[in-house]
């Protein structure tokens, strides 16, 4: 063997180890674009359920917001009827004074 086939020997084995190597590159390169497809597809998914979730949110603040509201007009009604009752509860009591005065002073009237 002459010192120029060994040269293109080793030159051919470098080149052969070389596409091997480039290969494999090829295949990593490859299984990265697949798992950054994935990341961004799940990246995506997460993005989504937050924006779903935030609806949600705004949502129930809203129906808390509205229920508050509620509560502070059933809370003034229900001290405004109260506020009612009493006064008519007290008007009852005067009604109810003036009828006793009014029998007594017919039971007076009828003695005499």
């Amino acid at each position: 063997m002459t010192m120029l086939t060994l040269q293109i020997d080793e030159r051919d084995s470098l080149i052969a180890q070389l596409k091997r190597e480039l290969d494999t590159c090829n295949n990593k390169y490859v299984e990265v674009q697949i798992s950054t497809a994935n990341l961004e597809k799940r990246l995506h998914n997460a993005d989504n359920e937050i924006a779903a979730l935030t609806e949600l949110k705004k949502s129930k603040s809203l129906q808390l917001d509205n229920q508050e509201r509620v509560q502070r007009d059933t809370d003034g009604r229900l001290q405004t009827a109260q506020a009612a009752l009493k006064k008519l509860e007290l008007e009852h009591a005067k009604l109810q004074a003036n009828h006793h005065q009014l029998k007594k002073e017919f039971h007076l009237v009828r003695i005499s």
